[in-house]
């Protein structure tokens, strides 16, 4: 049986595949001919699978605990919505560099869910404070943005300058280079945290109104169902 193989040292594996997929497609082969992409499609359809699915895992543990602390359903939700823009910030930060989306890129991305979302928890958490204190909504948004921008700033900075000697380090791991993980952290970083100062009060606006209609929705609801009579034929009177 004859085989033939193509080796490649091309960094960007995923386009890779696709410009395979768009070569192949339509090309029939003769009878008796196959090709496949070889064992490291299958490890790097593996490695995609787990990478998704942690993920989803490290996004569904920070709802969970969030729901939790901040006792609602509804609000946990202005917390998650500032992980979207730190994807926005890793794929800025890749395309700047030129960095494609490698390993150590995708295990940056999986910490670094549970990093931005530290921002949006300290304000969220403060708005709360400062409303089960007296103090109305749109007063306590301003007030915990004007407070907590400067710890904010402060500590997304630290963590940036300590990444700064990975991201632009040459250091390696069995072949694999670490700056791709310091770029991922810190593109991400660096958007989440100039968004999260306007996006998320927005959010935790609109959520918070969700939550006061489905409350006042919730107690019309019983409300009516107290009051219907027991006895059909009293409620026909």
């Amino acid at each position: 049986r004859l085989r033939v193989r193509v080796f490649t040292t091309k960094d960007d594996v995923k386009g890779m595949y696709q410009e395979i997929d768009r070569a192949m497609e339509g090309f029939t082969l003769p009878r008796g001919y196959e090709w496949n992409k070889g064992e490291r499609y299958s490890t790097y359809a593996r490695e995609s699978d787990a990478m998704t699915f942690a993920v989803l895992m490290a996004v569904t543990f920070v709802f969970l605990l969030m729901g939790i602390l901040l006792e609602s359903i509804i609000l946990p939700f202005a917390v998650i919505f500032s992980i979207p823009f730190a994807f926005l910030g890793v794929y800025w930060g890749l395309w700047v560099t030129n960095t494609t989306m490698g390993f150590m890129s995708k295990v940056g991305v999986i910490v670094l869910i549970g990093v931005v979302v530290n921002n949006a928890i300290v304000l969220v958490d403060m708005i709360n404070r400062l409303r089960a204190e007296g103090m109305s909504r749109g007063n306590a948004i301003l007030e915990a943005g004007y407070n907590r921008f400067r710890p904010i700033l402060m500590t997304t900075c630290t963590t940036m300058f300590g990444l700064l000697p990975m991201a632009i380090g040459s250091s390696t791991m069995m072949g694999i280079p670490y700056a791709p993980l310091g770029i991922t952290m810190m593109g991400g970083l660096l958007v989440s945290t100039l968004l999260t100062l306007f996006v998320v009060p927005l959010f935790y606006t609109f959520l918070d109104d969700l939550r006061l209609m489905l409350k006042r929705i919730t107690r019309i609801t019983f409300r009516r169902q107290e009051n219907l009579p027991d006895d059909p034929a009293q409620a026909a009177d």
